[in-house]
């Protein structure tokens, strides 16, 4: 429900991440690189961007490199295939053209022969075997299905020189939430949604489609994350914290906090952390996983 930036540590030197997930959960979150969920089985609500789409069993999710995008799988049982991989060989193709929509369902997967399968299978054997040039071949399978997509799709021409309203709306609203990083304490509803540009009532609705969760949820868990981290590593009493994060009352304080982390501040201890890691945007060195941990790794 956070956005978070996610710097993704390859294993190889093929820079492709193929795995197989049941019952996915993960918070909003961006990275560099293309990513294709594809629902094998029971099905999900994939957010990319503002638009979310209820994917279910044989449809694709395309998120192109700085796609904002979360999955929450809505039957028990569901299962998705992750293929992660640095799309640099695919600017050829993305510079003046892009696919009208990220989501394609399994009726029209089937109408065009898109042959979903088996790049997927195909991309697996590869990354299992590490055959000599694994990297070209992987290349060549990809650049294939998205040409393929291109031709049999509908698509929409895109200018690197100019910014379409969505790419202006995104930048705004990740430039708030760095706002909000560095000024948790004074940041408001009314100061973001001056910062957006927007009146309150639409600034609340953009919120909520891009994030999933309430601007005032997405304040309190960033002061809540604070105040943890003051009480784990400082002397502050529970009063400075609380001042320091920006609430008005402790008794405010204290049920915010209970709501969040299911503890009071004071029985917080040294090895708690949050159960969502919150530091939207930090260029950092440590891989972040945007992955909840209940969600199931089945095949890598």
């Amino acid at each position: 429900m956070l956005v978070n930036f996610e710097k993704r540590y390859f294993e190889n030197e093929i820079n492709v991440w193929q795995g197989l997930y049941c019952d996915l959960q993960n918070i909003v979150h961006w990275h560099r690189e293309y990513e294709m969920i594809y629902i094998k089985k029971g099905s999900a609500k994939i957010g990319v961007n503002q638009n979310t789409y209820t994917a279910k069993t044989g449809d694709l999710v395309i998120c192109k490199g700085g796609d904002m995008h979360r999955i929450t799988s809505i039957e028990a049982g569901t299962v998705c295939g992750i293929i992660i991989f640095d799309g640099d060989f695919l600017r050829t193709i993305f510079h003046k053209l892009s696919l009208a929509s990220p989501y394609i369902k399994s009726e029209q997967i089937i109408e065009n022969n898109l042959h979903v399968e088996r790049l997927f299978n195909s991309i697996s054997n590869e990354l299992k075997q590490e055959n000599i040039f694994a990297e070209k071949v992987i290349e060549a399978y990809l650049t294939d299905f998205f040409v393929m997509c291109m031709r049999r799709l509908k698509y929409i021409e895109t200018s690197f020189n100019r910014k379409t309203q969505k790419q202006i709306l995104i930048q705004a609203y990740q430039d708030l939430l760095e706002y909000i990083d560095a000024n948790y304490a004074e940041a408001d509803f009314e100061k973001a949604a001056k910062l957006m540009s927007f009146t309150p009532q639409h600034f609340s609705k953009v919120f909520k489609e891009i994030s999933g969760m309430t601007f005032t949820d997405y304040l309190n868990y960033v002061r809540i994350e604070k105040a943890v981290y003051f009480i784990q590593t400082t002397n502050m009493s529970i009063t400075a914290v609380a001042q320091r994060c920006g609430f008005k009352n402790i008794r405010s304080f204290n049920r915010i906090f209970k709501n969040i982390t299911g503890a009071t501040p004071s029985g917080i201890n040294l090895n708690y952390q949050m159960s969502m890691n919150l530091h939207p945007f930090k260029n950092t060195k440590d891989p972040f996983d945007a992955t909840i941990s209940h969600s199931n790794l089945i095949v890598k």
